[in-house]
């Protein structure tokens, strides 16, 4: 029975996984050939590092980029729900840049990130939606992605 289980609670996980997938390829700005592609709806535009050499947003998962906008958000958007965003703050796994998470930790501070918990060089905690595009730019960050979580609730017998 733990076996049947676990191989439900996988595959509801990887089930939950491909929509929220779907759905940000259907708002991805490069995908203009997809049937919901909508001219009307505005993007980030890259920005390049003080270095020259790439995009602020390289450092942020494909699935967190729809949020860099929040004309495009509403509360009741299935994309929040899907991420966990509770009060308009996402559950982010950050990894620092350096093998030590100090440096990071002090420019998450003046960002409002709550720490929920720290692993090596690994950061998790709540982020305000509205400061993805400044933790994109810190030096300190080398990537983000939300948190996904599966939890073996249910039957039990």
């Amino acid at each position: 029975v733990e076996m049947k289980f676990s191989r439900r609670a996988k595959f509801l996980e990887v089930i939950l996984l491909t929509t929220i997938c779907a759905i940000f390829a259907m708002t991805d700005p490069m995908n203009t050939s997809s049937m919901f592609y909508s001219s009307s709806m505005s993007y980030p535009t890259k920005t390049t590092t003080k270095s020259g050499t790439g995009d602020d947003y390289d450092k942020l998962s494909s699935l967190l980029i729809p949020l860099l906008n929040q004309d495009n958000l509403n509360s009741q958007s299935p994309i929040l729900a899907a991420l966990g965003v509770q009060d308009g703050r996402i559950p982010l796994d950050i990894t620092a840049s350096s093998s030590d998470p100090h440096a990071l930790l002090e420019d998450l501070k003046p960002l409002g990130f709550e720490v929920t918990a720290t692993f090596k060089h690994i950061v998790s905690g709540l982020l305000p939606i509205s400061k993805l595009a400044a933790l994109a730019k810190l030096s300190t960050v080398n990537f983000v992605h939300p948190v996904i979580s599966s939890t073996n609730s249910g039957d039990s017998t």
